[in-house]
Formats: structure tokens, sequence, C-alpha cells
């Protein structure tokens, strides 16, 4: 939309131009002071340009129009505004007894009181849309006490101090249990930041069209060189292939700051006059392996350290980056066996899934397939295998994130002293003449 406005509404193509032309996505808002013929002929004109772009137009009525959900009145000279709500809107909001945490529940209702006062130029009309917001909160099963607390504590546009840095643990709300856990932690200065969990949807459901599988986003990657097979650990979230492009302009123009050249100039004697443009052929692009993935960025350089420090710890110094990455507790020093683990498990599957389902995907030689629409390979339990996982010296600094990283929770920073143990028993527990097994996990936190 961008290029569609700069093409055919602000340059000289468009002879008559609005007053004012304001868009939020695909909708425009506008004020026309050329009369009628001219409108529509400003309409025909850029739904002339592009057949996929038509737009269609409502104009003011009684002095009323509505943009988004926003109501504008004209009122002599000026402009009155309110809350907009469609004919259509089934006045259905989050409801208390969903799986939500209480406080999502209560920052639905805070974010429509704030609505109300930034859209609401006029008391009586504030007034009412608060009114009917606390009938349809109770409608939703809120309790009545919990929305007239909120609605008289609350006061919007009141800004509230930003707290330090704490260590947070993201996890999937479990109702009952979270509520407790997050009482817990936060004693100790840690926050807990509820996450999406798995449902049906994500598991069966894929729509998207396979893929190429170096096209990937968002990944901690692993690239060998062919010639000693030392590797180099990265990140990126852009598309792999991008990034590896990036990494060889690098190489082709001797830059001292890139990993890989550094590599290629001190141990097979790429670089100087005769040397320069070459070394790019040094790497395996094409058989990059994907470590991990995550979309926020702050964990997948957390990840990305995670697995250079473990690598390192295997090899000595063979890695090629010249940067550690993010910086991390020691603690995490303790577990770099089972980071390498999960690693090289991820790497397998990947693989044993394109031997697998390849063919019938329509995968080629280069293995055009997509790993979002693979069988979902769950982790398994062998991270959980010991009976206890603890830190030998109790107060040790972020045992916690170590504990909880096993546990497979995306954890980052601390520097809080905890000291935690994971204890797991295994029984057999029966059910109408079958028996089961059954495993109990207790985490105890000192």
């Amino acid at each position: 939309m961008n290029w569609f406005e700069e093409q055919f509404i602000y340059s000289d193509r468009c002879k008559h131009k609005p007053t004012l032309w304001v868009r939020m996505r695909d909708d425009v808002f506008i004020i026309w002071d050329h009369g009628e013929e001219k409108l529509q002929e400003l309409l025909s004109h850029v739904n002339g340009q592009e057949k996929r772009i038509q737009f269609t137009m409502e104009r003011e009525k009684n002095g009323v129009l509505a943009f988004l959900d926003l109501k504008m009145e004209r009122v002599g000279e000026k402009v009155v505004t309110s809350v907009y709500r469609k004919d259509t809107h089934t006045f259905r909001y989050l409801h208390w007894r969903s799986n939500h945490p209480k406080k999502t529940k209560l920052g639905v209702m805070k974010c429509l009181i704030h609505r109300a006062h930034r859209l609401c130029d006029r008391e009586e009309d504030l007034r009412w849309e608060l009114g009917f917001l606390k009938d349809q909160f109770i409608s939703n099963g809120y309790p009545v006490r919990e929305v007239d607390r909120v609605f008289a504590s609350y006061v919007p546009g009141v800004e509230v101090e930003e707290e330090e840095d704490k260590p947070t643990i993201f996890a999937p709300f479990v109702p009952g249990f979270s509520e407790k856990f997050t009482k817990l932690v936060r004693a100790h200065g840690v926050e807990v930041v509820f996450t999406k969990p798995v449902s049906l949807q994500s598991e069966l459901c894929n729509l998207k069209p396979p893929r190429d599988r170096l096209r990937r986003k968002d990944v901690v990657y692993k690239v060998d060189c062919g010639e000693c097979g030392v590797s180099y650990i990265g990140e990126t979230a852009q598309r792999f292939t991008d990034r590896a492009k990036q990494h060889q302009y690098s190489v082709r123009t001797e830059d001292d700051n890139n990993g890989f050249f550094v590599h290629a100039a001190h141990h097979h004697g790429v670089g100087g006059e005769e040397e320069r443009g070459t070394g790019v052929e040094l790497f395996k692009w094409d058989e990059a392996q994907f470590l991990d993935a995550d979309r926020h960025w702050k964990r997948r350089k957390i990840k990305e350290s995670l697995y250079i420090n473990a690598y390192k710890a295997k090899q000595g110094t063979s890695l090629m980056n010249l940067e550690k990455g993010a910086r991390v507790d020691p603690c995490w020093g303790a577990l770099n066996d089972l980071i390498l683990e999960e690693g090289e498990r991820r790497v397998k599957a990947r693989q044993k899934w394109v031997r697998r389902f390849g063919k019938k995907m329509g995968a080629g030689k280069g293995g055009r397939v997509s790993w979002s629409q693979r069988p979902r390979l769950r982790r398994s339990d062998r991270l959980m295998k010991k009976r206890r996982i603890s830190h030998p010296d109790e107060e040790d600094p972020g045992a916690i994130c170590a504990l909880l990283g096993a546990m497979k929770l995306n954890v980052w920073g601390g520097e809080e002293s905890y000291s935690v143990s994971l204890e797991q028993e295994e029984g057999k527990s029966g059910g109408k003449g079958r028996a089961k097994r059954a495993r109990k996990r207790r985490v105890r936190i000192s």
C-alpha cells in the first residue's frame, strides 16, 4: 500500500489530491473539498490502477462518519468523537471462566477502559460507555466485585515506573498450578510470562506450501568447513539463504570481522592479491544444520550462546566464532552434554523425516520439503532420565535457570541465588485391568 500511495495518490498522476489522506492498513480516511464529481473521478482513478486493489466508499451521513472504532460527529464547527461498534458486534469478550491467567482478563477490562477515555470527548459519552462496559463484563461472567474494583481504581494515562530487568520464565498456563508457581518464584525475584501452549490446530493443521530446507527463518545454525571440519554457529532472523550470502560476501571482500574469512585466511591461505575473492567454496553451505529455532530474538541469542559454549567445551577452541554471543550464567555449563544431545537429536529427526517423507512431498536432491509439515516429533524424556538434577553448590546463582532449562522451559538472565533440585519417581497404577506407567515430578525450591 505504501507503493500504491506513492505511485497513484501523492504523485502527479492524481490530478485532484485529497486535503487529508490517512490510512490504517486497508482503511483510509480522507477529507475532500473538490466536489462530488471530482470525488467519483478519484474513486475511478484508484480502482483503475491495480485489479487486486479495489476500494469502496462510505460517506458522511447526517454529520456522522465511522472510521475503525472511532465515531466522528459534526457539532457546529467542531468534530466530536466517541466509541463506534458495528451493528453485528456480539459483545463477547474474554470470558471469566476461559483458560487464561487472571492478569490477562483484567488487562482486557483495562484496555477497553483506556480506549473509552481516549476516544470519548464528551463527559456524557464517557459515562455511558463505562456503564455499558460494566454490564457487558458482568454478562461475560466477571465477578461484580472485581469489575467494580477495576473500574474504580484504574486511571488511564498514569505512567507506571519501569521495573528492573528480572529473570523471566516462559511457560504454558495451567489453571491451579500456574498461580501457585508464579507466587513461589516471584518471592525469589523471578518473573513468569505465560505463552500459548500446543494445540490440536498447531499439531494437525498446516496450510503453508512446501519450501526449501535452507530458507528457514529464526534459526540457530551450524556450518562446517569442508577441509578441516571446524564449525561456525550463528543465529539469524532472516532466511538462512540470505544470511549465507552475507557471509559469502564477507569472505570475498576479506572482512576481518567475519569468522568464516578469518578461518579461511589463517588455516587455508585464502586472501591477498592472488587469492582475492576465493574461499567461499571451502564451506558446506548446502549442508548447514539447524540446531534450534525460536522467533523471539533474545531467546534465540541465548540458545546460540549455549550451543557455542557447549561445542567449545567438547571441541576445545575449534569453532570459527570470533565472539561468544550473549552472556549466560556459568551454571549452564553443567548441561553442555544435554544441550549437545538435544541439538543432535533435532538434526537427526530432520534427516529421518526427509528420508521418510521427502519423496512423498516431492522432494528433490536439494531437499525441497516442508519441515513444518513433518509429523510432530515431540521431545523425548531423555533429558529427565536422571533421578535427580541439582547444582553441587547450593549458593550458586542461577541454579534455578539450569534446572528449568533441563525441563525445557525458556529462561533468561538472573542474579539471584537458588538451590533447586528435581526428583522423578516412576510407578505403576492399574486401571480397568491394564497396567499403566505413571510418572511424578516434584520441584523443590529452597
